[in-house]
C-alpha cells in the first residue's frame, strides 16, 4: 500500500517534544495533526493515515484500542525514549505497527514511517528476538486471570486498591492526572465494572497485588474526579499483526 501525501497524527504530552517531531516531519507529511492525549484525537477533523505516539508513558493497549476504534484504517507507531526490549515487545503484542528506538536519525525515522505506511512492521534491533506470530496476550495480576492487563494498568489498579485518588496516583506514577483518568476508564471497561471501587475490589480479589489497604475495613478508593463508567462499553481485545 502506497499513500500519496499521507497525513500524520502525533500524540505526545510535551509540547516541546511535539514541536520537535513536527519540525522533523513537516517536509514529508503535508498534514500533521497533534494531540496531547489519545482522547484529544476525537477533535481531529480528518482521519490520519499514520499516528505516531510518544511511548514515554507506556503506550498501553488502551491507547491502541481507542485509536483503532476511532480510526479504522490507521497505522500506529510508537517512539521510545529509551531502548527497552520488554517495552518494545509489549507494544508489538498490543498491536503496534511499528516501534522506533530513540537513536534514529531524521532520515531513518522518515524511512521507517514510510515502510509502515507501505504495510510493513517496524521492529527495533534490540527487540529482533521477538516473533509477532508467536506471541500471547500478557496476563498480569495472577496466573488465573484471563483479562489482558498491561503494566501501567496494573499500577493504576494497585493504587486504586490502595485507596488513592487520581491526583495522588498521578504524583505517585509521575504522569498527568488526565492520563490517570484515561487509564482508570480503560481498566473499568476491560473489567466490565461500573466504578472505581469495583475495580479496586477486583484487584484485591485476584491475587498478586501490592495493595496495603483493606476495602472491607472501610478504606474505599477516593473518587476525586467522580469518574462514571455506567455508559462505557467493554473494549475489545487489541488487534495484533
Amino acid at each position: 500500500m502506497t499513500v500519496s501525501n499521507p497525513s500524520l497524527g502525533l500524540v505526545a504530552e510535551g509540547q516541546i517534544y511535539r514541536e520537535g517531531i513536527k519540525a522533523l516531519l513537516r517536509e514529508h507529511f503535508p498534514l500533521i495533526l497533534e494531540a496531547e492525549h489519545a482522547d484529544d484525537t476525537a477533535r481531529w477533523s480528518v482521519e490520519p493515515d499514520l499516528v505516531v505516539i510518544d511511548a514515554a508513558d507506556g503506550g498501553d493497549d488502551c491507547v491502541h484500542t481507542a485509536l483503532t476504534n476511532r480510526f479504522r484504517n490507521v497505522r500506529i507507531v510508537y517512539m521510545l525514549r529509551h531502548a527497552s526490549h520488554d517495552h518494545a515487545v509489549a507494544l508489538i503484542r498490543n498491536g503496534a505497527h511499528g516501534v522506533l528506538g530513540p537513536d534514529l536519525t531524521p532520515e531513518v525515522l522518515v524511512l521507517y514511517l514510510r515502510l509502515v505506511l507501505a504495510g510493513q512492521t517496524a521492529i527495533p534491533d534490540f527487540a529482533l528476538s521477538f516473533n509477532p506470530a508467536e506471541h500471547q496476550s500478557p496476563r498480569i495480576l495472577g496466573d488465573d486471570v484471563q483479562v489482558p492487563i498491561t503494566m501501567r494498568e496494573r499500577q493504576i489498579l494497585e493504587e486504586l486498591a490502595n485507596g488513592r485518588g487520581n491526583k495522588s496516583i498521578a504524583r505517585m506514577l509521575g504522569i498527568s492526572e488526565q492520563t490517570v483518568k484515561f487509564y482508570v476508564k480503560c481498566v473499568m471497561r476491560k473489567l466490565k465494572v461500573a466504578n472505581r471501587t469495583q475495580a479496586a475490589i477486583w484487584a484485591l480479589s485476584h491475587g498478586d497485588h501490592a495493595a496495603s489497604h483493606d476495602l472491607t475495613a472501610g478504606t474505599a478508593p477516593q473518587d476525586d474526579e467522580h469518574d462514571d463508567a455506567h455508559a462505557l462499553e467493554p473494549v475489545p481485545n487489541p488487534v495484533t499483526h
